[in-house]
């Protein structure tokens, strides 16, 4: 599952910029597999800090 960025509306519609990416945001027809889908999606750790 991935997210492809477009003209319109973006990214920071649902996230605030500071904290962008850092959860996990579903469109609502997969929100019943959230719990399945955080089990199976590989973790990142991908250090935020250097660009706040």
């Amino acid at each position: 599952m991935f997210e492809i960025a477009t003209s319109g509306p973006g990214f920071d519609v649902d996230e605030e910029l500071a904290s962008l990416g850092e959860h996990l945001n579903l469109p609502q027809q997969f929100e019943e597999k959230r719990e399945h889908l955080l089990e199976v999606l590989p973790k990142f750790n991908y250090p935020t800090e250097k660009y706040r």
